[in-house]
């Protein structure tokens, strides 16, 4: 099974291009990860998302939108409804929207959060800068819907390639906090033996903590150690969340209760350390 994983950016270009790392898993084998692959515009990836064969796919970007945002602004529910209802707008329209439903909300509440973002301790995908998740979701998501690819677990299609929303951070965690160069973090040293630490840490430890083998190569892993601003390390954590992901097997591939609507509507992080969580009754 081909493999991939990709670190969103609402904005591809040449000097910051959406790397897509590349890999093939084998039964008895486990995750060989074997290239990098930069797309440069949106067409690029429009193009990558269309292509033919099996695979499963981790992108790290906001599939959904809170349903408290849905409820407020009456949008319709289903994913396949109000993603094609945000592309319409003009980027500038959806975020003045997202700026007058913020200011209405009560200090602590501007952000809302999704279930599977409370969980996880990841972004409101409501979020406009630092990082900009709303523009990845306002660029990525109708991308998504415009596939041939099932979204999981928003939209099920003919297609053998799956699509996964995942998290790097939730990989990063075991063994380092700080790995992407900021304005607030410039330590590169300090960053490297973190990037250095999370390569070696999933290397060494993958198959006790996923259920199987990771191998990368060295080229691959001298350039994610070398990326400061940790975006090739990001696409590689995406891998291995697809890969848990794929070896979850059918129906739900390490989604739980992905008929529960909330989901339906919001999406899911796949998760390889979850193991316990309440839902909100549908």
């Amino acid at each position: 099974m081909k493999i991939y994983g990709l670190d969103f950016t609402s904005a591809p270009k040449h000097s910051k291009p959406i790397p897509v790392v590349s890999g093939t898993f084998y039964s008895g084998t486990g995750l060989v990860i074997e290239s990098l692959e930069p797309l440069e515009s949106f067409q690029h990836f429009e193009k990558f998302l269309d292509r033919s064969g099996s695979c499963f796919a981790g992108i790290d970007m906001p599939f959904g939108l809170p349903v408290k945002l849905l409820n407020q602004l009456e949008w319709p529910m289903s994913w396949e409804s109000y993603v094609p209802h945000v592309s319409k707008m003009k980027k500038s329209d959806f975020e003045m929207i997202l700026k007058n439903f913020k200011a209405q909300q009560a200090t602590g509440e501007k952000e809302p959060l999704r279930i599977t973002d409370s969980l996880n301790r990841a972004q409101s995908p409501l979020k406009l800068v630092n990082p900009p998740v709303a523009r990845m979701f306002y660029e990525g998501a109708p991308r998504l819907l415009q596939s041939g690819a099932s979204i999981l677990p928003l939209r099920m299609a003919k297609s053998n390639c799956r699509v996964i929303e995942a998290y790097p951070a939730l990989l990063a965690r075991p063994f380092a906090r700080s790995y992407k160069s900021t304005k607030a973090n410039q330590n590169f040293s300090q960053l490297t033996q973190g990037r250095q630490k999370i390569l070696n840490g999933w290397m060494t430890q993958s198959l006790k903590l996923l259920g199987f083998k990771v191998t990368c190569s060295r080229d691959l892993e001298n350039e994610a150690i070398e990326d400061h601003e940790g975006d090739i390390l990001d696409s590689i954590l995406c891998a291995l969340s697809a890969a848990w992901a794929y070896c979850q097997g059918r129906p739900h591939y390490g989604i739980p209760a992905s008929k529960h609507p909330t989901i339906k509507s919001e999406g899911w992080i796949v998760n390889p350390f979850q193991s316990s969580f309440s839902l909100p009754k549908g």
